[in-house]
């Protein structure tokens, strides 16, 4: 379980930094649904009506995902249902020190969206979930957005920064604010990213944060 893992994680990692179109997290509706699934070569399989799928790709189970409903409460089965079924695995158990998650956070979707789940960082995860996250839930842009059935749904570089385990800096303590800054840059740059493009996308990050 902890190679596959850290293969999802690497392949959306790879992607974000690579592809023209970031991946998506989360799926405004049915109509998009259907659109993605046929512009990606997948096929959509229920889990449990209505309220957990599978995005199925032919041959590559990492490029397979699952996504729920911000609704349905058993997100957790949801992920270890899918890994069953695409891994074969047949009572997968989540590695210690990994959270099941929403990679965009429940609370700034509309209820009819579906959001991808993946394993994330415990520390890193909630790090970010108590602090970006929760502003963003109280953002009156957010909110607008809710009330208009549509999110934006694209990998940010808060996603990136949960599945690579690094810590949120957005915190109230400036020097830890710093040095968690200076290991997210670090982290990135090693994985190959110019440090200037990590800059400006960290900056917007903390620019997104602070709007209202």
């Amino acid at each position: 379980m902890s190679r596959i893992l850290r293969d999802r994680a690497d392949h959306l990692l790879t992607a974000f930094q690579n592809d023209p179109m970031p991946p998506k997290m989360a799926l405004a509706n049915s109509g998009i649904r259907s659109n993605v699934a046929r512009l990606w070569g997948m096929t959509w399989e229920e889990d449990r009506p209505g309220r957990s799928f599978f995005l199925m790709h032919p041959t590559d189970p990492v490029r397979s995902s699952v996504w729920v409903l911000p609704s349905y409460g058993d997100w957790i089965g949801a992920y270890k249902r899918f890994i069953t079924r695409t891994y074969g695995i047949s009572d997968p158990i989540v590695p210690i020190g990994f959270d099941i998650d929403h990679l965009q956070a429940k609370s700034t979707v509309p209820g009819s969206a579906v959001i991808r789940l993946e394993a994330v960082p415990i520390r890193a995860n909630r790090s970010h979930g108590a602090g970006f996250e929760a502003r963003m839930a109280e953002s009156a842009i957010t909110q607008g957005r809710k009330m208009r059935d549509h999110t934006h749904g694209s990998m940010t570089w808060l996603v990136a920064l949960k599945l690579a385990g690094v810590l949120s800096p957005l915190v109230g303590n400036s020097a830890v604010a710093e040095a968690r800054h200076k290991a997210a840059v670090a982290y990135f740059v090693g994985r190959g990213w110019h440090r200037t493009q990590v800059e400006a996308g960290l900056f917007a990050l903390y620019k997104v944060a602070d709007r209202r």
